[in-house]
């Protein structure tokens, strides 16, 4: 299953009892996406799993990999990213050469590690990643309340400036809230575990 704009749409104008909100839903989808994502650390994340050769020190990156958040060896450990090739050709002309990678850094669509693997390293690559277009919504299928509960807090709002609602009857910025509270909850319990 996934999230479809379609779905929000009919979810917001069942609970708001309104037909008109077709016109401004791919702005106000986006906008709660975004939000969403600012609010729950890791709920955007993919992972990837590349395995690093013995003896070597890169490995080419997945097809289509977008921002590098983390790096994790097979122990759970984070592997400290560096930030740029410089600073990691700075570590290796100055530390051991050869163990476990420790340390990380991308470049030309290739992870390259710290120290040179001295035997077949799998590491977890986490990216985060998101579209901002309201036809594809990527977020996983546990934020579609919240993400129904935003876009119903961003209408009702519209409705209070407008004066069609008193300040009193905005309901769905607490339910949003709510909804965050219980993503917030189960991604750090996910990051727990990993």
């Amino acid at each position: 299953m996934s999230i479809t704009k379609a779905t929000i749409l009919t979810a917001t104008n069942a609970r708001l009892n309104r037909t008109d909100s077709v016109g401004d839903i791919d702005a106000k989808i986006v906008k709660v996406i975004m939000k969403i994502v600012a609010l729950v650390p890791s709920i955007a994340e993919k992972t990837a799993d590349v395995t690093v050769l013995v003896n070597t020190y890169s490995v080419a990156l997945p097809t289509g990999f977008g921002s590098l958040t983390g790096v994790i060896n097979a122990s759970g450990q984070p592997l400290e990213i560096v930030g740029s090739i410089e600073n990691l050709l700075i570590k290796k002309r100055s530390e051991t050469t050869a163990g476990t990678p420790t340390h990380c850094a991308i470049f030309a669509n290739s992870l390259y590690v710290h120290p040179t693997a001295s035997a077949e390293t799998t590491l977890t690559l986490l990216e985060e990643y998101f579209d901002t277009s309201a036809d594809s919504i990527t977020l996983p299928d546990e934020a579609e309340e919240a993400l129904i509960e935003g876009v119903c807090a961003l209408l009702e709002r519209d409705r209070g400036v407008a004066g069609l609602i008193t300040e009193g009857e905005l309901t769905h910025e607490a339910l949003f809230k709510d909804e965050i509270s219980i993503l917030q909850a189960l991604y750090a319990r996910r990051k727990g575990k990993s």
